[in-house]
């Protein structure tokens, strides 16, 4: 068998997939996923609040506070540590990465549903406006 040794940690099989291969110094932003983000998980959403470690479980995850309030596990935090802080207590959980897909945002689904019919655009720009003014002063 024909192996690839990376460093002391890591060795990969030549029949083992690249793909699922684990590096210890992945970044958040490589991960795919900003806080603010929408997700899908299974047949779940919500909003991502927090993307990084979360000590003391190995490698990256995504504090995710769920549009389904009875979803949730956690209060944003882990063994006292506060990650971030859901607009309801236990409205929160912690997941890997690889199981969330970004789910489509109402604007960007309205465009694809109705992005023909004129009259429809243009109160999509008039609120696209309004949300991004929203943005600034939120920031």
């Amino acid at each position: 068998m024909f192996q690839f040794e990376i460093d002391d940690q890591h060795k990969v099989e030549s029949n083992e997939s690249f793909a699922n291969m684990k590096t210890p110094d992945q970044s958040p932003e490589s991960l795919g996923f900003e806080v603010g983000d929408r997700i899908k998980c299974e047949h779940h959403t919500g909003v991502v609040r927090y993307v990084g470690p979360v000590s003391p479980h190995q490698g990256h995850w995504l504090g995710i506070e769920w549009d389904d309030l009875s979803r949730g596990k956690h209060n944003g935090s882990v063994q006292g540590v506060e990650y971030f802080r859901p607009s309801k207590p236990n409205a929160a959980s912690f997941i890997r990465p690889e199981k969330a897909k970004r789910a489509t945002d109402l604007i960007t689904a309205l465009h694809e549903r109705y992005g023909h019919d004129e009259a429809v655009m243009n109160r999509l720009k008039q609120i696209d406006q309004r949300m991004e003014k929203m943005r600034i002063t939120y920031k």
